[in-house]
């Protein structure tokens, strides 16, 4: 199997054929040995054979034979030569982060959506600078190839999606979406700031309105402290340490007054800027709670532990503190606890 720096180093010699760095045909790469062999010598009968139609006509069916080759044999290597060195492609290294991204969406064990919440440490790392926002972006991407076709709403109104800035406009989109979605809400610490309602009940609902519909979320808080008690059992954990590193795990312990990942899962290391489009709306998040009597009233009734589908995980953290994780797996576990299911069942399934 051919390696991610395999490609990357048959793309760089193509950037060097191309340049005229080494003493051979730019598309040396790109031609079988016999086809190789003719051309250098109608090059070396032929005077400027290079601005020759035929030499043209025979080296573009030289290279399309090759190139025909490569994609019925998946030659990774061979294809990534033809592309070359793109000015814009991010090195190897990222590429790891990305294909991690992937499969944290396409997580077998995961007993509900992808639920995340994004925070920055304290100064001087953060909380602004480090693309929390950016990151969020980059995971919808990652979404975007784990499920083709993903619909995505957002409250950003910058990028290229649904723009959807109430809960009434969410419900009324979430309806008229068929298959896997995902709703990114950035600024969160801004937009739960409202009366009448505590933050952890505004997310508990939303959350449960979204697992209704199929539908992903990934918010963008600010230093942790915002991201309410009775949620962070309910999400994965993202905390945005710089540009190009964060730590993804479950729990937050406070330390020094800052928001440390109690169990990390995954650390990700020179993460890729975002390719998709859009602008910081710089704590200016918008989006109302404005759901009606009957919306309230369902979410309540589904606000209890004791939902026959769901039920608090059995685990225990690294503390020896119950995790309390809804699941609704038959252990009775959580997919961060299930290592400690010893294959009995939970009752409260039975």
């Amino acid at each position: 199997m051919t390696s991610s720096d395999d490609r990357w180093v048959a793309a760089e010699l193509r950037e060097s054929l191309s340049a005229g760095d080494l003493p051979a045909l730019a598309e040396a790469g790109l031609l079988s040995g016999d086809d190789l062999q003719y051309l250098l010598s109608y090059k070396r009968s032929v005077p400027d054979a290079e601005d020759t139609d035929r030499y043209q006509e025979l080296l573009m069916q030289a290279v399309s034979e090759k190139m025909n080759g490569a994609i019925e044999a998946g030659n990774l290597s061979v294809m990534s030569h033809a592309t070359g060195v793109k000015s814009k492609r991010v090195d190897t290294s990222s590429w790891q982060a990305v294909t991690e991204l992937v499969d944290l969406w396409n997580s077998d064990d995961r007993d509900d959506m992808l639920n995340m919440m994004v925070y920055a440490p304290l100064p001087p790392e953060g909380p602004t600078g480090v693309g929390k926002t950016d990151f969020a972006y980059t995971v919808i991407e990652a979404g975007m190839r784990a499920y083709p076709g993903l619909s995505v709403a957002s409250n950003n109104t910058s990028d290229e999606f649904a723009d959807v800035q109430a809960w009434s406009e969410l419900e009324e989109w979430l309806e008229e979406q068929d298959g896997t979605k995902a709703f990114l809400l950035d600024e969160a610490a801004q937009v739960l700031q409202f009366a009448d309602m505590r933050a952890g009940k505004a997310l508990s609902k939303l959350i449960k309105l979204l697992r209704k519909y199929q539908c992903h979320l990934i918010v963008i808080s600010h230093t942790g402290k915002d991201i309410p008690k009775d949620i962070r059992r309910m999400v994965l954990l993202c905390r945005k340490e710089s540009k190009k590193k964060a730590t993804i795990g479950v729990g937050l312990d406070e330390v020094n007054g800052d928001m440390q990942i109690d169990r990390e899962l995954l650390k990700l290391g020179n993460i890729p800027p975002a390719r998709l489009e859009y602008e910081s709306i710089d704590d200016k998040g918008e989006f109302v709670f404005d759901m009606n009597d009957e919306d309230e009233a369902g979410a309540s009734e589904d606000d209890g532990d004791e939902s026959p589908d769901r039920v608090k995980c059995r685990g225990v953290n690294k503390e020896g503190e119950s995790c309390g994780t809804l699941t609704d797996h038959e252990s009775g576990f959580c997919e961060w606890h299930r290592d400690q299911w010893d294959g009995d069942n939970d009752p409260r399934f039975e």
